[in-house]
Formats: structure tokens, C-alpha cells, sequence
């Protein structure tokens, strides 16, 4: 359970799933296990005998960086390529201070966790029960917490990059956030002077009264410099949204950016 983000490594050319916040054998706090996997064939271009994904588990590994409990962890996930040939992991908090409720709910906390592989020793970890058995020492190791400019989200749902910018979600303001990244000149991030500019934020469109139609965002990525696409969790139950959410409950959007912004409207440094 808790499958909360999905990506690539763009080194070894396999995607990372990961799962939220879990408590490890042995363990008082959470933390999230990250999972390199491959996927096995093409099922949407090779035919009736490839109609079942398939995929396998190479590595997995926890992180570091840990959590007071199991609501509120990382909620979605960017693979980046670094400097010195390095691969990060970029990691967004939930929650606001990356804690739980009633704190998580503190606006204008938001964090990413950027972090590296450290292989360690030993056999690769397995599941067992569904249930991970420890019998490797590596581990996500913190790089560096980097503070995002957004000063009044609630939570943060899901993030995505396209051209050194990044987009940022939340479900509970029904809103996005697109600034620039600090990168080098070849786009790579480097941990010394990774951050994230002050940038703009828009609400998704309302309903035709003014109140929120899109109120569970949980997925956004870049379709090209103007459209975005994004996916929507469930309805939330026993009356903690209002009726109106359930028409856009459990479904895909797009959405394009007003005619005038542009990404090199963008501040590249904090005003």
C-alpha cells in the first residue's frame, strides 16, 4: 500500500517507484522505501502476448530521512541527473515541515528531500509477506531539505519538471505552482546550489459558482511549454468534501496555462 510516486532513472534506464512511509523491523519512525524496477517487454506495442504488464524488482532500499508516522510522507518523486555523472532522488513532503497532522497542516512549509543512493552491502533486500526483510545496508542518504516558495499551500500533492521549471500541486488549495530550478548551465543539479525560485501559482479552474471543482489532484506532468496534464484521486468520504467533487473524482484533466504567462516570465532569482 501507499504507492505514492513514480519515475526514471535516467542513468540506468529503469523507473523508481515509491511507497510513502512505512515502519521497518526494529524500527520507531516510518520511512519510505525506494524501489528501482524493470519493466519487462512493451505491452502497448507488441502485440495480444504482451497485454499483461509485467515487472520486476531489482533493489530496494529505504530512505534516510524519516517520518513520525505513516500519513504523511512523500508524495511524489523527480529522478535527476546531477553533476560528476550523480543520480538524485527529488522527494516532496506531503505535509507541510514533511510532519503529520495537525503541524502538516502549517501553510507555507513546503520541502523537497533530495537524495542519493548508497548501495551498502550485503544481499539485495526481498519481501517477504509482503513485508521488506533487511539483509542489505543500502539506503537513500539526505542530501539536502530545500525549502519551496509557495506561501500558502495546505499540501503538496505531486510535482513534475519540464525545462528547468518545476510544477507543484496541492490537492487541498486546488492549486499549482511553477517556478525555476537552480541547476548548472547543463541542466544538472548540482547539491551545492540546488533551490527553487519564488515563481506563480494557479487555481484550477472553479465550478461555474465559484467553488472548487478539482479537489483531488494527486498527479501532474508536463505535456509540452503550455499544456499540462494531471489525474485526480477519489472523492474523500463521510462528508469531508463538498458534493461537488465527486464530477471530477477518479479521472484525467488537461489543462493549458493562461495565454500570457511563459516560462521566461519566470524569475531566475528571488525578488
Amino acid at each position: 500500500s501507499q504507492w505514492e510516486a513514480v519515475t526514471y532513472h535516467t542513468l540506468l534506464y529503469h523507473h523508481i517507484a515509491v511507497q510513502e512511509a512505512i515502519k521497518l523491523d526494529g524500527e520507531d519512525v516510518y520511512r519510505a522505501v525506494i524501489m528501482l524496477i524493470d519493466m519487462v517487454g512493451r505491452p502497448w506495442l507488441e502485440g495480444k502476448d504482451w497485454q499483461i504488464p509485467k515487472w520486476q524488482l531489482l533493489q530496494a532500499c529505504p530512505s534516510e530521512f524519516n517520518f513520525t508516522g505513516s500519513s504523511k510522507g512523500f508524495e511524489g518523486a523527480l529522478g535527476m541527473s546531477g553533476i560528476d555523472g550523480r543520480f538524485f532522488l527529488v522527494a516532496l513532503c506531503e505535509g507541510n515541515l514533511c510532519a503529520q497532522r495537525p503541524q502538516a497542516l502549517q501553510p507555507g512549509h513546503g520541502r523537497l528531500v533530495v537524495m542519493e543512493l548508497d548501495p551498502g552491502s550485503g544481499p539485495s533486500n526481498a519481501f517477504v509477506a509482503g513485508k521488506m526483510r533487511r539483509t542489505s545496508t543500502c539506503m537513500w542518504r539526505t542530501v539536502k531539505v530545500v525549502k519551496l516558495p509557495i506561501p500558502y499551500f495546505r499540501d503538496y500533492s505531486d510535482l513534475a519538471e519540464h525545462k528547468g521549471v518545476l510544477a507543484v500541486t496541492s490537492q487541498e488549495n486546488s492549486a499549482i505552482f511553477l517556478g525555476k530550478m537552480v541547476l548548472t548551465k547543463d541542466g544538472l543539479l548540482d547539491p551545492a546550489t540546488f533551490d527553487v525560485m519564488k515563481g506563480n501559482i494557479f487555481d484550477f479552474p472553479p465550478t461555474s459558482d465559484c467553488k472548487v471543482s478539482y479537489c483531488n489532484v494527486e498527479a501532474i506532468d508536463f505535456i509540452n511549454d503550455r499544456l499540462l496534464v494531471a489525474g485526480s484521486d477519489t472523492m474523500k468520504a463521510k462528508g469531508r468534501q463538498e458534493y461537488q467533487c465527486i464530477l471530477k473524482e477518479a479521472s484525467m484533466h488537461a489543462f493549458a496555462l493562461p495565454g500570457k504567462f511563459h516560462f521566461k516570465s519566470l524569475p531566475d532569482e528571488d525578488l
